[in-house]
């Protein structure tokens, strides 16, 4: 009987506790009645604890009772869950205990989070208090620990219903976010052709109605990783068993939400915090944080059904494999930095661990989290970035931006977060860290504030009181920091939801209670290699074999070229022999593509026009019926001029089939269609195509394992993409197959045999006399001249300036007779009259901007214009359409050829600007590494160091490096700083010269570095440095002084070396001083330095 009545009591006790409204006074002598025996009866001294805490939790709640009543404004608080001892639970032992301890989570859950959900909309403020705004990022990670909650529940037979209660109540979220944005469907169609802020979804909405409640120009609502967030977390639920997409309408917006982020890439947006730059001037920048987490999102989203297992073919979610491809190499790149202004920033945090785990890179990972651990860690919490001023005592809230160099005040006593703590514990419980998640249990534990119920509640920051901020930045970490009042127990203030959020998350894992793979569904913790194999007819991210073959096709583009092959050993298949697969161009499947997505009731065209990639080409397509397999971009007839260049295809071919070997990361074989035309054995070069042709038939392309074979055989092991989408589109495409060509005539039996381009050459002439001519005076010029590829293309192209593009001469508009002319001078190799024609025609080079946003995240700038015109910075990503319209209107108009021309270096740099060219004779190495504006590692940190210790600056060329705003305005880390760097340096015309000035910079801060007393009191002039160096190289080799100074450059780098560091000691001697070294206060920033080389 003692048994039942004390099993009678706990049950009873346990109702009080976990829910904590209502608590009738007349049942505390149960609670009195309580006997410790129970803990005997139950055979574990540990279950005391327990009961206790439930009695405990019991007076909390009526304590809180008592106090409503009596409308008291103080409160008593009592022990509940986080007293916390965090060990004060043992680990689940029996099924009671679980159930109990899941319970009073349960009501935390009510208490805190559940409680302040929208019932309109169901999302969440930041702030528990705040009636008005609600904020999607803070609302997504809610609903994640309600859905913790859930999965936790999951394993108990009967819960009495709390387990559908959580599921809805986060079903009831994730449909709130997705309605408020479905009424946004207008401005993702824009976002689709222009990423920019003001096509941007919105973070923020009215809590009751779901309305927008700030304009653009308000907040920064270009946010790309909270959709990208929303999308992870919306596949983790899904794949737990929740129903969150009902309709076609649904998943037709969820498939434009990942045309949303995949090119995050080259989107400059506001990142994390909202702010954008560290400067808080209102500029975006390019976040390593949401470009990770549009990979993750992109990897998790890919092949997904959004109506579960029970889904139709038309409810799964395609992504571009190319356009993920991107984001994770610009995220790699940037790595372990966070942006431009940003050398390290906490929300990485989040990136590389849960929920995103965007790099399995152990490298990457390890370098990223001990640049955060060492750079941001404080004794209350995680600075955000250096030189935040968030929240700070400093900051004017009367300004929404900073004045320029005001950051500099907040060094040093930026507020500190402790949510960065409980990230630290949740990465700890996943990557099987218990020493870390032990060292951050108890660094949390001594920041934990309580409420008036008893419930822990976390602070939202700490921050240095005013009176401190002096001491604190004189002797960093000296001074107490004050919690916020936001989460600190305070009555009438609130908590801040996303601290709380976690912080039942962090004690759901370390409890036991529940798994990381309840947690993490898809395994996203897991190299792709590592996680179950998904089974089903879509492509998903499964990883890749350390051994990996790419399966090559060789199609030759009729009999007769296939005939000529064979005779030299090469095996190919016409479009004839391969079917039923049939050939297909990229932009045919580009056109199937645009039908997915589509949507006419919200207004949503499907998938942009955008060019399918190596990878993407690499798989086989199943589409209405039609097995097919696409030949990659660079084999079509582009209307660029470069798909004519025969060594350039070469290359690209090798460049293709080792970038898909070293990328591929989906489930079977990737099979490339190498597409051999006609043209191309026309073409003197056509040799070297053989060459490469007959490597791939051993078996081996550099090193990589490729297997040449027909397209029948290689199906079976190929990577086969089912595009099942299309058996619901109603629209009749007009796709059609490579075509064969059909030829009388077989009998070429080798390359001497086959007609070869004719050589063409022609007179150069000029026939700028005739601007502002008359048209019929140009038209008379034209009659007579018949001949001529490159002059009559200049006539045209008079006439295309003064009368436009559909003006008639001999009834053909100038356009097509420039077109004509284009493509006459292409297949007679006229590379003159071919770029003069491209540009008068405004053809640009395909893909382009991946290239320079490639040069961009390697730290380099692109400056394209004319000598004596307006130049313009590529200083950031670009589109197609801006790109376009920077050289046809400011360099076409002086250079026709320039505009071009210039299109070209800019795709040859953005192919270079990883590699490093082979050693070469020292002068020759120097102009290289001079035009490719190479640099050393850590250059631009001792250029900082330099500044700092050279009171008045450096100087080259008539351009300076002032010590100041320069060192008050910028860090050492920072990359506008080594862009400030770069644009001193861009001002020397010879790329030789520039690496002088280079190494001499490098040698002047060993100098300094070996000699703290010494700083450089007048400006530093590196023109007088290098004149003095080889003014004294002359003396020593009897070389006769004079203005050509290639003798000095072509000298191995140890010589000049030497007369480099001479010249900077006699200048020393003469303008430097012995001084106290500068102070910190001067040399103001400490952080890592900048990694751009």
């Amino acid at each position: 009987m003692q048994h039942c009545r004390s099993f009678h009591q706990q049950n009873t006790l346990l109702q009080y506790a976990i829910t904590g409204w209502g608590v009738e006074k007349a049942d505390e002598k149960k609670s009195r009645r309580f006997e410790c025996t129970s803990s005997r009866q139950q055979g574990s001294a540990s279950y005391k604890l327990l009961l206790e805490t439930f009695s405990n939790k019991l007076k909390a709640a009526m304590a809180c009772q008592d106090d409503r009543s009596n409308n008291a404004r103080t409160r008593l608080r009592q022990g509940s869950i986080a007293d916390l001892e965090f060990d004060c639970f043992p680990k689940t032992s029996s099924y009671e205990d679980t159930v109990r301890q899941l319970d009073i989570y349960y009501g935390i859950v009510k208490r805190q989070i559940l409680r302040f959900q929208s019932p309109i909309t169901g999302l969440f403020p930041v702030i528990s208090l705040e009636t008005k705004i609600g904020s999607v990022r803070d609302s997504i990670y809610c609903a994640t620990a309600i859905w913790s909650l859930y999965q936790a529940y999951r394993r108990i037979d009967d819960d009495r219903g709390k387990s559908h209660e959580l599921g809805q109540s986060a079903v009831k979220c994730m449909r709130g976010i997705l309605e408020c944005w479905v009424r946004q469907a207008a401005r993702v169609e824009s976002f689709k052709m222009q990423q920019c802020d003001r096509h941007a979804l919105h973070c923020k909405f009215h809590l009751i109605t779901g309305d927008e409640v700030f304009t653009h120009d308000e907040y920064h609502h270009l946010q790309i990783d909270v959709v990208s967030l929303y999308l992870l977390m919306l596949v983790q639920m899904i794949t737990s068993g929740l129903q969150i997409i009902y309709t076609q309408d649904e998943v037709a917006f969820v498939q434009n939400l990942v045309y949303y982020v995949e090119r995050a890439y080259r989107t400059p947006d506001y990142g994390h915090w909202e702010r954008g730059s560290k400067h808080n001037d209102g500029t975006p920048e390019i976040h390593a944080s949401s470009i990770g987490m549009a990979k993750a999102a992109l990897e998790a989203i890919n092949g997904c059904n959004l109506f579960g297992d029970k889904g139709a073919s038309w409810s799964v979610i395609y992504v571009d494999i190319d356009a993920h491809n991107r984001n994770r190499s610009i995220f790699e790149t940037l790595l372990p930095r966070e942006s431009s202004s940003k050398g390290v920033d906490a929300a990485l945090l989040p990136t590389i661990s849960f929920p995103a785990f965007a790099t399995h890179d152990e490298v990457l990972y390890c370098d990223t989290k001990s640049n955060v651990m060492r750079r941001l860690r404080g004794q209350y919490g995680f600075k955000r970035f250096g030189r935040d001023g968030y929240k700070c005592v400093l900051e004017d809230t009367n300004r929404q931006f900073y004045r320029n160099g005001e950051i500099k005040a907040f060094e040093n006593v930026e507020c500190e977060w402790p949510l960065f703590y409980i990230f630290m514990i949740i990465d700890g419980v996943f990557k099987t860290m218990p020493e870390q998640v032990d060292e951050f249990q108890n660094l949390l534990k001594t920041r934990i504030k309580h409420d008036e119920c008893g419930d822990p509640v976390i602070p939202m920051y700490f921050y240095v009181p005013v009176e401190c901020v002096e001491a604190e930045r004189r002797e960093p970490g000296t001074q107490e920091r004050y919690p916020s009042e936001v989460g600190s127990g305070t009555t009438g203030v609130g908590t801040f939801l996303w601290n709380q959020a976690l912080f039942i998350i962090a004690q759901l894992l370390t409890d036991e209670l529940l798994h990381v793979n309840e947690l993490d569904p898809i395994r996203r913790y897991l190299p792709s290699y590592n996680r179950p194999r998904r089974a089903g007819r879509y492509s998903a991210f499964q990883g890749t074999a350390t051994d990996l073959v790419v399966q090559t096709v060789l199609i030759a583009e009729s009999m007769r070229l296939q005939a000529m092959m064979a005779t030299y050993g090469i095996q190919t298949q016409t479009p004839h022999e391969v079917e039923p697969v049939q050939i297909w161009s990229s932009k045919q499947m580009v056109t199937v593509f645009e039908q997915l997505g589509v949507n006419n009731k919200l207004g949503l065209k499907g998938r942009p026009v955008r060019p399918i990639g190596a990878l993407g080409t690499s798989k086989v397509y199943r589409v209405c019926g039609l097995t097919v397999l696409c030949y990659p971009l660079i084999f079509e007839v582009s209307e660029f001029y470069l798909y004519r260049d025969m060594a350039l295809l070469i290359d690209d071919i090798k460049t293709e089939l080792q970038f898909v070997g070293r990328y591929w990361r989906l489930s079977g074989r990737p099979t490339m269609c190498l597409l051999i035309r006609e043209e191309h054995m026309r073409d003197p070069q056509f040799k070297e195509m053989l060459d490469l042709l007959a490597m791939l038939k051993t078996g081996y392309c550099d090193g990589l394992k490729v297997r040449v074979g027909r397209l029948q055989n290689l199906i079976s092991s190929s990577c086969i993409e089912h595009l099942d989408f299309m058996n619901t589109v109603d629209v009749d495409l007009d796709l059609v197959q490579f075509r064969q060509l059909e030829h009388e005539y077989i009998g070429y039996q080798s390359l001497t045999d086959v007609p070869k381009t004719l050589t063409y050459s022609e007179e150069m002439k000029d026939f700028s006399h005739l601007v502002g001519k008359p048209t019929y005076e140009i038209i008379e010029v034209l009659r007579a001249t018949t001949e001529g590829l490159h002059a009559r293309s200049q006539l045209f192209g008079l006439l295309l300036k003064k009368e436009g593009p559909n003006y008639e001469f001999n009834d053909v508009t100038v356009r097509d007779h420039l077109q004509n002319l284009y493509t006459t001078a292409g297949s007679l190799r006229s590379w003159a009259a071919v770029r003069y024609c491209s540009s008068l025609l405004h053809h640009t080079v395909d893909s382009i901007s991946p290239f320079i946003t490639t040069v961009l995240v390697s730290g380099k700038q692109l400056t394209v214009g004319v000598v004596g015109q307006q130049e313009t910075v590529f200083d950031k990503p670009m589109t197609p359409a801006e790109i376009r319209t920077v050289m046809y209107d400011t360099v076409q108009p002086y250079d026709v050829i320039g505009a071009v021309l210039q299109q070209e270096i800019v795709l040859y740099c953005g192919r270079l600007i990883a590699t490093r060219p082979d050693i070469l004779s020292t002068l020759e190495r120097r102009r290289i590494e001079g035009c490719l504006c190479r640099v050393p590692d850590e250059f631009y940190s001792k250029v900082w160091d330099v500044t700092v210790r050279t009171r008045r600056g450096v100087a080259v060329q008539e351009c300076s490096l002032p010590h100041l705003p320069t060192l008050a305005a910028m860090g050492r880390s920072e990359l506008n700083f080594a862009l400030l760097v770069e644009q001193m340096l861009n001002h020397i015309t010879r790329p030789e010269y520039r690496q002088i000035i280079v190494e001499l910079l490098c040698i002047v801060s060993t100098i300094l570095q070996r000699n703290p007393e010494l700083t450089f009191q007048n400006q530093l002039h590196l023109d007088h440095l290098v004149q003095e160096a080889f003014h004294l190289f002359c003396k020593d080799n009897n070389v006769e002084k004079c203005d050509d100074m290639t003798a000095f450059y072509s000298q191995h780098y140890g010589i000049t070396t030497g007369y480099l560091a001479r010249a900077v000691v006699n200048n020393v001697l003469q303008g430097g001083h012995l001084a106290t070294p500068i102070s910190e206060e001067e040399d103001t920033n400490n952080e890592e330095t900048c990694r751009v080389s």
